[in-house]
């Protein structure tokens, strides 16, 4: 194995020299420069913020803030807090906690031998083979 491409002019040793030992304490020490060196930079972001004028228990993204109501500038809104993936509000039948649970689709189509199908997404192969056969998707209406 030759020198990684992003190496070309390293004094980084061959990697396919090393045995397998030498390359998982190699691993290992990379990924403890890896941890240290984003801890690191976490710091310098929240030390940057902090100068910014965020507070530590608020939203992390600087929002526009509400007009005031004298007529003057907008305040910015600077606090600091964990801002959540999940966009919305939660919806029934989500696992937020709001104990609501979203009812089943009614079926649509089913056959004989039990298949369902409610409609929704891809048709099954069950019905799909029966289409292929020349069959109506309305005989199966439920």
């Amino acid at each position: 194995m030759a020198k990684l491409p992003f190496f070309k002019n390293s004094n980084l040793a061959d990697l396919s020299a090393l045995s397998l030992d030498e390359l998982t304490q190699l691993h290992t020490h990379v990924g403890k420069h890896l941890i240290d060196r984003k801890e690191a930079r976490i710091k310098e972001l929240q030390a940057e913020l902090m100068s910014l004028g965020a507070t530590p228990d608020g939203p992390i993204l600087v929002g526009r803030g509400s007009p005031a109501r004298s007529g003057g500038a907008a305040k910015p809104d600077t606090t600091i807090k964990a801002v959540s993936r999940n966009k919305g509000p939660a919806k029934a039948g989500d696992e937020r906690g709001n104990g609501k649970t979203r009812a089943k689709p009614a079926v649509k189509y089913k056959d004989d031998k039990g298949n369902t199908w409610t409609g929704r997404g891809a048709t099954p192969k069950w019905l799909a083979a029966y289409e292929a056969e020349g069959r109506n998707r309305e005989q199966f209406a439920a």
